[in-house]
């Protein structure tokens, strides 16, 4: 214990030392100068090219080289401290009204806003704060006025930007501080000689200084200090690699799980919320039918049961879970179907990297679990279907959650653990179709472990007893399409397959066949092009090769993980098949009759988010192979652990990938008006909504539950068929919307 106390105060000793040196390196008085259109990479964001860069423009006020802004344009900085000026000289076209320019400090507080005169000025503001970003800050520019010349959007001129310290002493930015000291501690643990420990300090102040705060190189390196904790971090978990993975139990692998998933959650979380209107076009065209099903539980005896918005209804193409799951939350987030099915979503994708998590422990022990969880959570599709509204996320999460309750079932299981093994595969065919594949899995899980180990009559048990909990499950959408279709199994899907063989998967050609098609018919018209269609798709997920002369032709398998992770899956995929170990049979069991049963119809990406968690089981078998082929003198570990932080890092960018890929598709004036209303307008207060009868904010986005007929504020679209409002004040304007505060009697 006296030990593990001074190896304590040693480190502490160490991180306060680290800070003290990031507060003294924060008193050397800083300035950057940036020349913009001239080698200023490593400062600007989202300008237009650079002009005059080789002096072939003649401009009698000035000769420089400049960019054009666009509606939103940035110069980012390393952090200097406080107090600080940042000066920008600048030039903006000559309006009626005057053309203004906005300046922000990170995206929120104005600096100052500045009508355009036709000739450069020089502005100068005083930072005050800009601590909310702990390795940069970044100074926006708003043009409110910006103008579109040859397809580019143009706001003003600006040709240099500022920033620099002013007075002494200087105030660090807490957050680099802390890291600085971090640094240093983690440095300690790796080395112990004083003398060498110091020398290493030393040097990595001077990098600091030189390539973060001082504007020697050109191109600071914004995130130096993150990059240097991360990289001492990984060298120590490669150094103590034996050691950590020999005490990894799996009491404390779910710990480790649980912790990891909480952090997955706390990354999404903001993007989630920046998802506030429906992305169009996608898949998200669909959620207004599920939107209207989920409004009340039982149908009305007055309506048609066809358009009835209710949720026990027979439907041929979406069943009754999804609307089921967003008439259960609606009643928590205000009766907004828009914010119960991101919360939806969110739980969802939880269940899909847990359920992955117990995939990878099943059949790879701890550390083959907390990897598989890894790369599922480290995954663009695994984001952006957690981001997109509607049952692909869903769905994705009950299909994996079945596999993982099939991979543990024993031949000794319980009826208990069977029931719930049943219950877990009636889930995934009450959200969608292709969920009743689970029932017919399961079933062959339970003969072949029965081939050797039990007796026909407790196989027959077992089965009675799995298929009961199924049954349990998808009594209600059995028993509601049974009476008010007649078939049990009541599904339209055929529609798609007919659009998919003869429609060409263009939309425009749906009406062309009705709803109840039979697949018989769709293959009895033409045979030979049903099948050709088939195997076309199923060629779309294993790769054409040179087959395709599409440019951009891709196998859906290599896109479900990213890269390199999507080449470890075919490779662990490749070897499950060639050794055929244990119960990887049930995965490509699973997987072979998934892809074939859906392939039917149209193959789209979306269909196969549901194998995301497989493919990461995959992927991280194959690499903890790899380690044990590289096995020399007791490295494996250590190869292992290398591999696995630097596959981890390749995939770093894939959430921000997966969540643009959401976000990017939102309208933006719809975005801009809703952040509008939800800055300046409290949410106590209702908004008349006077719009277009395809806008759809009043009724399917995160503020829809603020609308109301008599509402004091008014939203009046320019597409309205309603008059604007007369005799209000205008608050905010974004593309053809305007909001109004409607003058009190």
């Amino acid at each position: 214990m006296d030990k593990v106390v001074a190896t304590g105060l040693r480190l502490v000793c160490w991180f306060v030392a680290g800070c003290s040196l990031i507060v003294l390196g924060y008193q050397v008085p800083v300035r950057h100068s940036v020349r913009i259109g001239s080698n200023d990479g490593g400062y600007v964001q989202g300008f237009n090219d650079a002009q005059n860069r080789w002096g072939t423009i003649t401009d009698t006020s000035s000769s420089a080289p400049f960019r054009w802004t666009k509606a939103q344009s940035f110069v980012l900085f390393p952090q200097v401290g406080l107090p600080a000026d940042v000066t920008i000289h600048w030039r903006g076209p000559v309006t009626k009204p005057p053309s203004q320019l906005h300046v922000l400090l990170n995206g929120t507080g104005e600096l100052g806003n500045l009508a355009a005169t036709g000739t450069w000025s020089t502005s100068t503001f005083h930072l005050t704060t800009g601590f909310a970003k702990p390795d940069d800050l970044f100074v926006e520019l708003r043009s409110d006025t910006p103008s579109r010349v040859s397809g580019t959007v143009h706001g003003i001129q600006v040709d240099w930007v500022e920033l620099r310290t002013t007075s002494w002493p200087i105030l660090p930015v807490p957050a680099q501080v802390l890291q600085g000291g971090l640094a240093l501690a983690l440095l300690a643990v790796a080395i112990r000689r004083p003398r060498t420990l110091l020398l290493a300090a030393a040097g990595g102040l001077l990098a600091w200084l030189l390539f973060y705060r001082l504007p020697l190189t050109g191109y600071p390196l914004r995130h130096l200090l993150r990059w240097i904790i991360l990289l001492l971090a990984a060298l120590l978990a490669i150094r103590h690699a034996p050691a950590l993975t020999g005490q990894l139990t799996v009491r404390r692998a779910h710990r480790i799980a649980a912790v990891l998933v909480v952090i997955w959650l706390v990354g999404v979380i903001g993007d989630i919320r920046a998802h506030t209107v429906l992305a169009a076009p996608g898949v998200e065209k669909d959620f207004r039918v599920f939107a209207t099903r989920s409004e009340q539980f039982l149908c009305p005896d007055h309506i048609v049961l066809a358009d009835a918005p209710c949720v026990l209804r027979a439907d041929g193409f979406y069943q009754l879970g999804y609307p089921l799951l967003l008439w259960l939350v609606r009643p928590l987030v205000h009766d907004n179907p828009f914010l119960a099915a991101r919360w939806v979503a969110l739980g969802s994708s939880t269940v899909l990297l847990l359920g992955g998590y117990m995939l990878g422990l099943r059949l790879l022990g701890p550390f083959g679990g907390l990897l598989t969880l890894a790369l599922a959570g480290l995954n663009a599709l695994t984001v952006q279907y957690t981001l997109l509204l509607g049952t692909d996320m869903p769905f994705a999460a009950a299909w994996t959650l079945a596999v993982a309750a099939l991979v543990w079932i024993k031949a000794a299981s319980g009826r208990w653990r069977l029931l719930g093994t049943g219950a877990v595969c009636g889930l995934a065919f009450v959200l969608r179709h292709p969920g009743i594949l689970t029932l017919p899995i399961a079933w062959t899980v339970l003969v072949v472990l029965a081939r050797f180990r039990i007796r026909e009559r407790q196989l027959w048990q077992h089965i009675a007893w799995l298929t009961l909990g199924f049954a349990l499950v998808v009594l209600p959408q059995i028993g509601i399409n049974s009476w008010q279709t007649g078939q049990p199994l009541y599904s339209q899907q055929a529609k798609n397959i007919w659009l998919a063989v003869y429609g060409n998967t263009e939309w425009s050609r749906w009406p062309e066949a009705s709803n109840d098609v039979k697949v018989l018919d769709v293959v009895r018209q033409e045979p030979a092009r049903f099948w050709s269609n088939w195997g076309h798709n199923l060629q779309l997920f294993f790769g054409t090769g040179a087959a395709d002369t599409n440019e951009w032709g891709q196998a859906a398998m290599l896109r479900l993980l990213g890269f390199p992770a999507n080449l470890l899956a075919v490779a662990g995929l490749l070897h499950w098949a060639w050794r055929r170990p244990g119960r990887t049979w049930l995965l490509l069991t699973s997987t072979l009759s998934y892809v074939i049963a859906v392939s039917v119809g149209f193959s789209l990406i979306r269909f196969f988010v549901p194998l995301v968690a497989l493919w990461a089981t995959a992927g991280a078998s194959a690499l903890l192979c790899l380690g044990r082929r590289w096995h020399v003198r007791g490295w494996s570990s250590h190869i292992n652990t290398g591999l696995t932080l630097l596959l981890l890092v390749l995939l770093s960018s894939e959430i921000g990938s997966g969540a643009a890929a959401v976000l990017d598709l939102q309208p933006p004036a719809d975005v801009a008006i809703v952040a509008a209303i939800t800055a300046q307008l409290p949410a106590a207060n209702q908004i008349q909504p006077r719009l277009a009868p395809e806008e759809t904010l009043a009724k399917y986005s995160a503020i829809a539950h603020r609308f109301a007929a008599d509402g004091q504020y008014i939203l009046w679209s320019a597409h309205s068929e309603r008059p604007k409002p007369t005799g209000g004040a205008l608050l905010a304007t974004s593309g053809q919307y305007q909001l109004y505060r409607q003058k009190t009697p």
